[in-house]
Protein backbone atom coordinates (compact mmCIF):
# COMPACT_ATOMS: atom_id res chain seq x y z
CA UNK A 1 0.00 0.00 0.00
CA UNK A 2 1.68 3.61 -0.96
CA UNK A 3 1.61 5.78 1.71
CA UNK A 4 -0.32 8.49 0.70
CA UNK A 5 -2.98 5.49 0.94
CA UNK A 6 -1.75 5.11 5.02
CA UNK A 7 -2.04 8.33 5.57
CA UNK A 8 -5.19 8.75 3.92
CA UNK A 9 -6.59 5.65 6.41
CA UNK A 10 -5.10 6.90 9.29
CA UNK A 11 -6.75 10.52 8.55
CA UNK A 12 -9.84 7.93 8.24
CA UNK A 13 -9.30 6.71 11.65
CA UNK A 14 -8.99 9.92 13.27
CA UNK A 15 -11.90 11.27 11.95
CA UNK A 16 -14.70 8.41 12.90
CA UNK A 17 -12.59 8.32 16.77
CA UNK A 18 -14.05 11.80 16.90
CA UNK A 19 -17.77 11.08 15.96
CA UNK A 20 -17.29 12.49 12.29
CA UNK A 21 -17.64 8.56 10.58
CA UNK A 22 -21.06 9.49 9.33
CA UNK A 23 -20.50 12.64 7.89
CA UNK A 24 -20.33 13.29 4.15
CA UNK A 25 -17.37 15.50 3.19
CA UNK A 26 -17.47 18.47 0.67
CA UNK A 27 -13.73 19.78 -0.49
CA UNK A 28 -13.05 23.34 0.02
CA UNK A 29 -11.20 25.30 -2.63
CA UNK A 30 -7.60 25.29 -1.93
CA UNK A 31 -5.42 28.72 -1.26
CA UNK A 32 -1.81 28.67 -2.61
CA UNK A 33 -0.43 26.61 0.07
CA UNK A 34 -0.42 22.43 0.21
CA UNK A 35 -3.18 22.27 2.91
CA UNK A 36 -6.29 20.51 2.35
CA UNK A 37 -10.01 21.44 3.22
CA UNK A 38 -13.62 19.06 3.49
CA UNK A 39 -16.39 20.53 5.14
CA UNK A 40 -18.10 17.65 7.81
CA UNK A 41 -21.51 17.62 7.53
CA UNK A 42 -23.60 15.42 9.88
CA UNK A 43 -27.21 16.37 9.86
CA UNK A 44 -27.39 19.44 11.09
CA UNK A 45 -23.51 19.33 12.80
CA UNK A 46 -21.15 20.61 10.60
CA UNK A 47 -16.97 20.90 11.44
CA UNK A 48 -13.92 21.56 9.04
CA UNK A 49 -11.49 18.59 8.33
CA UNK A 50 -8.10 20.84 7.82
CA UNK A 51 -4.91 18.01 6.56
CA UNK A 52 -1.89 19.36 6.71
CA UNK A 53 0.14 16.65 4.67
CA UNK A 54 4.07 16.39 5.04
CA UNK A 55 5.46 18.43 1.75
CA UNK A 56 3.09 21.31 3.66
CA UNK A 57 5.87 21.89 5.54
CA UNK A 58 3.94 23.22 7.93
CA UNK A 59 2.44 22.42 11.83
CA UNK A 60 -1.00 22.31 13.37
CA UNK A 61 0.73 22.99 16.57
CA UNK A 62 0.90 26.55 15.44
CA UNK A 63 -2.64 26.96 14.54
CA UNK A 64 -4.02 25.70 17.29
CA UNK A 65 -2.01 28.23 19.50
CA UNK A 66 -3.15 30.82 17.58
CA UNK A 67 -6.91 30.07 17.21
CA UNK A 68 -6.66 29.28 21.54
CA UNK A 69 -4.72 32.83 21.91
CA UNK A 70 -6.91 34.88 18.90
CA UNK A 71 -10.06 33.34 20.99
CA UNK A 72 -9.01 34.42 24.55
CA UNK A 73 -8.77 37.86 23.27
CA UNK A 74 -12.42 38.15 22.41
CA UNK A 75 -11.54 37.81 18.74
CA UNK A 76 -13.15 35.25 16.26
CA UNK A 77 -11.01 32.10 15.28
CA UNK A 78 -12.56 28.76 14.88
CA UNK A 79 -13.14 26.33 18.12
CA UNK A 80 -10.43 23.33 17.96
CA UNK A 81 -12.54 20.52 18.29
CA UNK A 82 -9.83 17.67 18.04
CA UNK A 83 -6.26 17.50 16.34
CA UNK A 84 -3.54 14.86 15.83
CA UNK A 85 -0.50 16.52 15.29
CA UNK A 86 2.01 14.07 14.44
CA UNK A 87 -0.99 13.41 11.91
CA UNK A 88 -1.25 16.50 10.73
CA UNK A 89 -4.76 16.38 10.79
CA UNK A 90 -7.16 18.59 12.96
CA UNK A 91 -11.24 19.03 13.33
CA UNK A 92 -12.33 22.30 13.82
CA UNK A 93 -15.23 24.79 13.97
CA UNK A 94 -17.11 25.77 10.56
CA UNK A 95 -17.52 29.10 10.92
CA UNK A 96 -19.77 29.11 7.89
CA UNK A 97 -19.56 30.17 4.18
CA UNK A 98 -19.72 34.17 4.45
CA UNK A 99 -16.23 35.00 3.46
CA UNK A 100 -15.78 38.65 2.81
CA UNK A 101 -14.54 38.22 -0.54
CA UNK A 102 -17.97 36.16 -1.68
CA UNK A 103 -19.83 38.91 0.07
CA UNK A 104 -18.57 41.80 -1.78
CA UNK A 105 -19.49 40.42 -4.91
CA UNK A 106 -22.68 39.69 -4.40
CA UNK A 107 -23.50 42.76 -1.85
CA UNK A 108 -20.47 45.33 -2.63
CA UNK A 109 -22.68 47.71 0.11
CA UNK A 110 -21.46 45.58 2.77
CA UNK A 111 -17.60 46.75 2.34
CA UNK A 112 -18.02 49.41 4.67
CA UNK A 113 -19.47 47.68 7.62
CA UNK A 114 -17.68 44.48 7.00
CA UNK A 115 -14.15 46.58 6.66
CA UNK A 116 -14.77 48.65 9.15
CA UNK A 117 -15.34 45.54 11.68
CA UNK A 118 -11.93 44.39 10.34
CA UNK A 119 -10.46 47.04 11.16
CA UNK A 120 -11.79 47.17 14.76
CA UNK A 121 -10.76 43.83 15.28
CA UNK A 122 -7.17 44.12 13.84
CA UNK A 123 -6.84 47.59 16.21
CA UNK A 124 -7.51 45.39 19.53
CA UNK A 125 -5.01 42.81 18.23
CA UNK A 126 -2.65 45.62 17.55
CA UNK A 127 -3.20 46.90 20.98
CA UNK A 128 -2.77 43.44 22.93
CA UNK A 129 -0.07 41.59 24.31
CA UNK A 130 1.43 39.63 21.57
CA UNK A 131 1.34 35.98 21.13
CA UNK A 132 4.50 34.37 23.08
CA UNK A 133 5.40 31.49 21.17
CA UNK A 134 5.88 33.37 17.40
CA UNK A 135 8.78 34.48 16.13
CA UNK A 136 9.26 38.08 15.95
CA UNK A 137 9.37 39.36 12.05
CA UNK A 138 11.50 42.69 11.64
CA UNK A 139 12.80 44.56 8.21
CA UNK A 140 15.66 41.87 7.94
CA UNK A 141 13.11 38.89 7.29
CA UNK A 142 10.89 40.86 4.99
CA UNK A 143 13.81 41.71 3.14
CA UNK A 144 14.36 38.37 2.89
CA UNK A 145 11.66 37.27 1.82
CA UNK A 146 12.59 39.22 -1.53
CA UNK A 147 14.68 36.59 -2.64
CA UNK A 148 11.84 35.00 -4.56
CA UNK A 149 11.04 38.16 -6.69
CA UNK A 150 14.83 38.28 -7.47
CA UNK A 151 14.61 34.33 -8.43
CA UNK A 152 11.36 33.97 -10.26
CA UNK A 153 9.98 37.63 -11.06
CA UNK A 154 13.53 39.04 -12.11
CA UNK A 155 15.12 35.86 -12.83
CA UNK A 156 18.28 36.62 -15.17
CA UNK A 157 17.64 40.07 -15.89
CA UNK A 158 19.22 40.91 -12.53
CA UNK A 159 22.52 41.29 -11.67
CA UNK A 160 24.10 40.80 -8.37
CA UNK A 161 24.94 44.71 -8.02
CA UNK A 162 21.16 45.42 -9.11
CA UNK A 163 20.11 43.08 -6.28
CA UNK A 164 22.48 44.28 -3.63
CA UNK A 165 21.55 48.02 -4.96
CA UNK A 166 17.59 46.89 -4.01
CA UNK A 167 18.43 45.30 -1.01
CA UNK A 168 20.94 48.18 0.68
CA UNK A 169 18.14 50.72 -0.18
CA UNK A 170 15.29 49.57 0.85
CA UNK A 171 17.19 48.33 4.44
CA UNK A 172 17.97 51.66 5.19
CA UNK A 173 14.61 53.08 4.40
CA UNK A 174 12.72 49.91 6.44
CA UNK A 175 15.02 49.61 9.50
CA UNK A 176 13.45 53.03 11.29
CA UNK A 177 9.84 52.00 10.31
CA UNK A 178 10.21 48.42 12.56
CA UNK A 179 11.82 50.72 15.30
CA UNK A 180 8.34 50.58 17.28
CA UNK A 181 6.20 48.42 19.58
CA UNK A 182 5.56 45.12 17.47
CA UNK A 183 2.38 43.18 17.90
CA UNK A 184 1.65 39.79 16.57
CA UNK A 185 0.17 40.29 12.88
CA UNK A 186 -1.45 37.45 10.76
CA UNK A 187 0.08 38.11 7.75
CA UNK A 188 -2.71 37.17 5.32
CA UNK A 189 -5.20 39.26 6.33
CA UNK A 190 -7.04 39.71 3.27
CA UNK A 191 -11.02 39.40 2.14
CA UNK A 192 -10.33 36.11 0.99
CA UNK A 193 -9.71 34.94 4.94
CA UNK A 194 -12.01 36.57 6.55
CA UNK A 195 -15.56 35.33 7.40
CA UNK A 196 -18.58 37.33 8.67
CA UNK A 197 -20.33 35.10 11.18
CA UNK A 198 -23.55 36.43 12.65
CA UNK A 199 -24.30 33.93 15.24
CA UNK A 200 -21.06 35.19 16.91
CA UNK A 201 -21.02 38.74 19.01
CA UNK A 202 -19.15 41.72 18.90
CA UNK A 203 -15.14 41.71 17.84
CA UNK A 204 -15.90 37.92 16.94
CA UNK A 205 -18.09 38.33 14.59
CA UNK A 206 -15.22 38.60 12.13
CA UNK A 207 -13.86 35.23 11.88
CA UNK A 208 -9.93 34.94 10.77
CA UNK A 209 -8.90 32.05 8.93
CA UNK A 210 -5.01 30.96 8.07
CA UNK A 211 -3.30 32.86 10.59
CA UNK A 212 -0.97 29.85 11.05
CA UNK A 213 2.10 31.80 9.67
CA UNK A 214 1.45 34.71 11.77
CA UNK A 215 4.17 36.46 13.63
CA UNK A 216 5.19 39.66 16.31
CA UNK A 217 5.57 42.59 13.76
CA UNK A 218 4.67 45.64 12.85
CA UNK A 219 0.74 46.80 13.62
CA UNK A 220 0.28 47.98 10.33
CA UNK A 221 1.16 44.94 8.25
CA UNK A 222 -2.14 43.34 8.37
CA UNK A 223 -4.12 46.42 7.86
CA UNK A 224 -1.83 46.95 4.58
CA UNK A 225 -2.69 43.57 3.79
CA UNK A 226 -5.93 44.00 4.23
CA UNK A 227 -6.67 47.11 1.86
CA UNK A 228 -4.28 46.78 -0.68
CA UNK A 229 -5.65 43.67 -1.26
CA UNK A 230 -4.21 42.33 -4.95
CA UNK A 231 -7.32 40.37 -5.85
CA UNK A 232 -9.90 42.94 -5.58
CA UNK A 233 -10.35 46.60 -6.60
CA UNK A 234 -11.30 49.06 -2.85
CA UNK A 235 -12.40 52.21 -3.84
CA UNK A 236 -9.88 54.62 -2.76
CA UNK A 237 -12.10 56.65 -0.57
CA UNK A 238 -12.88 53.51 1.42
CA UNK A 239 -9.38 52.49 1.66
CA UNK A 240 -8.82 56.15 3.21
CA UNK A 241 -11.21 56.36 5.74
CA UNK A 242 -10.31 52.64 7.02
CA UNK A 243 -6.90 53.70 7.44
CA UNK A 244 -8.21 56.79 8.49
CA UNK A 245 -9.76 54.33 11.31
CA UNK A 246 -6.82 52.50 12.42
CA UNK A 247 -4.88 55.15 12.77
CA UNK A 248 -7.55 57.19 15.63
CA UNK A 249 -7.81 53.34 17.53
CA UNK A 250 -3.56 53.45 17.80
CA UNK A 251 -3.50 57.12 17.89
CA UNK A 252 -0.26 57.43 15.46
CA UNK A 253 1.04 60.52 14.27
CA UNK A 254 -0.49 60.93 11.11
CA UNK A 255 2.77 61.38 9.06
CA UNK A 256 4.40 58.62 10.94
CA UNK A 257 1.83 56.43 10.11
CA UNK A 258 1.64 56.91 6.18
CA UNK A 259 5.26 56.19 6.01
CA UNK A 260 5.10 53.24 7.36
CA UNK A 261 1.52 51.81 5.69
CA UNK A 262 3.69 52.87 2.19
CA UNK A 263 6.68 50.77 3.23
CA UNK A 264 4.74 47.89 4.50
CA UNK A 265 2.88 48.15 1.15
CA UNK A 266 6.23 48.06 -0.97
CA UNK A 267 7.89 45.46 0.94
CA UNK A 268 4.61 42.98 0.92
CA UNK A 269 3.76 43.64 -2.61
CA UNK A 270 7.16 43.55 -3.97
CA UNK A 271 7.36 39.80 -2.44
CA UNK A 272 3.87 38.84 -3.51
CA UNK A 273 5.08 39.40 -7.08
CA UNK A 274 8.10 36.83 -6.61
CA UNK A 275 5.39 34.78 -4.70
CA UNK A 276 3.36 34.51 -7.55
CA UNK A 277 6.02 34.23 -10.14
CA UNK A 278 7.32 31.24 -8.22
CA UNK A 279 3.33 29.50 -8.03
CA UNK A 280 3.34 30.06 -11.95
CA UNK A 281 6.57 28.74 -12.77
CA UNK A 282 7.01 26.35 -10.57
CA UNK A 283 3.69 24.98 -9.66
CA UNK A 284 1.93 25.84 -13.40
CA UNK A 285 -0.90 27.83 -11.21
CA UNK A 286 -0.55 30.70 -14.00
CA UNK A 287 -3.52 32.48 -12.89
CA UNK A 288 -1.96 34.29 -10.00
CA UNK A 289 -0.13 36.77 -12.87
CA UNK A 290 -3.53 37.73 -12.90
CA UNK A 291 -3.06 39.92 -10.05
CA UNK A 292 0.56 40.73 -10.67
CA UNK A 293 -0.57 44.26 -12.43
CA UNK A 294 -2.05 45.17 -9.53
CA UNK A 295 0.09 44.57 -7.18
CA UNK A 296 2.77 46.63 -9.01
CA UNK A 297 0.29 49.55 -8.96
CA UNK A 298 0.32 49.12 -5.58
CA UNK A 299 4.61 49.53 -5.80
CA UNK A 300 4.10 52.15 -7.43
CA UNK A 301 1.68 53.99 -5.25
CA UNK A 302 4.28 53.06 -2.23
CA UNK A 303 6.68 54.96 -4.19
CA UNK A 304 5.19 58.11 -4.26
CA UNK A 305 5.66 58.63 -0.87
CA UNK A 306 7.52 61.87 0.25
CA UNK A 307 9.90 59.30 1.98
CA UNK A 308 9.95 56.79 -0.12
CA UNK A 309 10.79 58.64 -3.36
CA UNK A 310 14.20 58.34 -3.11
CA UNK A 311 13.76 54.37 -4.23
CA UNK A 312 11.33 55.30 -7.05
CA UNK A 313 14.37 54.78 -9.83
CA UNK A 314 16.68 52.39 -8.13
CA UNK A 315 13.72 50.04 -8.12
CA UNK A 316 11.58 50.70 -11.62
CA UNK A 317 15.30 50.61 -13.42
CA UNK A 318 16.05 47.30 -12.23
CA UNK A 319 12.39 45.63 -11.56
CA UNK A 320 10.35 44.89 -14.85
CA UNK A 321 6.65 45.54 -15.05
CA UNK A 322 4.52 42.84 -15.47
CA UNK A 323 3.98 43.12 -18.87
CA UNK A 324 2.28 40.59 -20.96
CA UNK A 325 5.74 39.50 -22.26
CA UNK A 326 7.07 39.63 -18.93
CA UNK A 327 4.49 37.27 -17.72
CA UNK A 328 5.59 34.80 -20.59
CA UNK A 329 9.22 35.11 -19.75
CA UNK A 330 8.35 33.96 -15.67
CA UNK A 331 5.78 30.74 -16.85
CA UNK A 332 9.12 29.83 -18.94
CA UNK A 333 11.39 29.99 -16.65
CA UNK A 334 10.88 26.77 -14.56
CA UNK A 335 13.60 26.15 -11.60
CA UNK A 336 13.83 22.86 -9.65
Amino acid sequence: MQPSQNRSDLIDRFVASQGWGNATRAPIAQDASKRNYHRLVDGQSRAILMDTPPEAAENTRSFETLATYLRDLGLGAPQIYACDHDLGVMIVQDLGTLRFADEFRTAPELQPQRYGAAIDALAHLAQSPPCPSVPQMGADRYIALLDRLFDFYCGDALTDGHKSDIIGAISDHARPVFDTQLCTTLRDCHAENLIWTAQATGLAQVGFIDFQDAVVSHPCYDVVSLLYDVRRDIDPALRDQMFDRFQSHLGYDKDQFSHACALLSLLRNLRILGGFARLAAQDGKHHYLDWAPRAWEFVMQALTHPQLVALHHVIVSTIPAPSPDHKKRIISNVRA
